[in-house]
């Protein structure tokens, strides 16, 4: 609907629609990358599982992926400090000194160096904003294209 109200020169005009779903592409906070590593689906955690670095040539040790070096660093920091992770600034230090220590050779090593520069994944809150939550809640889900997309993205991060 389309309302207009005109005073000689002076109008107004107002659209009254029922929606209009708009996505931000360029938000201002912080992306939070949701990597799995604390929580790995069971395919990650099976291929991660069947890697033995202590045993690898330093060939195949230096070009282990980022994230499976994190996540064989992480299980030794749990197994040693009673299953849980990196909470204050001293530990996760710690814990990049740890990663650190892990590598064959560092010169040859980028693969730990980005373990270490990624190592915020491991410690960083998965949960759900209160405005993502709100999002999630709506009776809209599945009334339109978009709404099917949240819904399925709402799916995603029950599992």
């Amino acid at each position: 609907m389309l309302s207009i109200n005109q005073y000689g020169f002076v109008a107004s005009m107002r659209i009254v629609i029922d929606e209009v779903p708009v996505a931000e592409s360029k938000p201002h906070m912080v992306q939070q990358r949701d990597l799995r590593v604390n929580d790995p689906f069971p395919e990650l955690l099976e291929y991660v599982n069947k890697i033995d670095m202590s045993t690898m040539p330093l060939e195949l040790h230096s070009h282990t992926p980022w994230v499976v070096v994190l996540m064989k660093c992480a299980d030794k920091w749990r197994a040693a400090h009673e299953g849980a992770i990196p909470k204050n600034f001293a530990e996760k230090k710690e814990f990049k000194a740890l990663i650190k220590s892990e590598a064959m050779d560092w010169a040859k090593s980028a693969n730990f160096e980005e373990a270490i520069n990624n190592a915020s994944v491991l410690y960083e809150s998965k949960e759900l904003s209160e405005d993502l939550k709100k999002i999630f809640e709506s009776p809209k889900m599945g009334s339109n294209t978009f709404w099917s997309v949240v819904e399925a993205i709402r799916e995603f991060y029950r599992e």
